[in-house]
């Protein structure tokens, strides 16, 4: 029987948000809550539509940095360690932006909110896929942005930006996005 590649890209998004729905609302901004299990998810499924043209090897770990108070805790294991159209994800945490141009994706956590525009701005020109969960990250120039609707979790996403940063995002990702300017 053949699949889709959109329906399957569709139950995978359904099936995370019915996860997150099970989870009591009490517990979504306690560090390591179930929401950020997911949005670990999210990442991890996204990065699988994302073609990077740095003229890497597929052989190279595709690497993620987070940036910030790291709301994930332990749920980042969750997706360390997965493969990624045939790289290894590795995840980081920096406390600054140096450590961080290297980088393959980039998770700007809220708590660099004061900071967010000059990361961005200093990150133009790289082909890093740069991921928040703050109001207004993609508007403000991030490619991706996680945002909590009603009871479960979609992303918005800058084509604009992703084009700046030299990323090709799969028509199926887009389909599924909120695309914002």
């Amino acid at each position: 029987m053949i699949v889709t590649i959109k329906r399957i890209i569709t139950t995978i998004f359904l099936f995370l948000a019915a996860v997150q729905a099970l989870w009591p609302a009490s517990a979504a901004c306690a560090p390591e809550s179930p929401e950020y299990l997911i949005k670990a998810g999210f990442i991890y499924k996204i990065a699988r539509f994302v073609e990077w043209r740095d003229g890497q090897s597929p052989s190279q770990d595709l690497i993620l940095w987070i940036i910030g108070e790291d709301p994930f805790g332990d749920n980042i294991r969750a997706i360390e360690g997965q493969t990624v159209n045939g790289r290894r994800l590795v995840v980081h945490r920096a406390a600054g932006l140096e450590a961080v141009k290297k980088c393959h994706i980039l998770f700007i956590c809220p708590s660099e909110m004061e900071r967010m525009e000059g990361y961005l701005r200093s990150l133009q020109g790289s082909t890093v896929l740069t991921i928040g969960d703050t109001p207004g990250f993609a508007r403000m120039g991030g490619i991706i942005n996680l945002l909590k609707v009603g009871g479960s979790i979609r992303f918005e996403v800058n084509v604009e930006a992703a084009g700046r940063a030299g990323l090709a995002l799969s028509s199926e990702l887009l389909k599924l996005a909120i695309i914002v300017k």
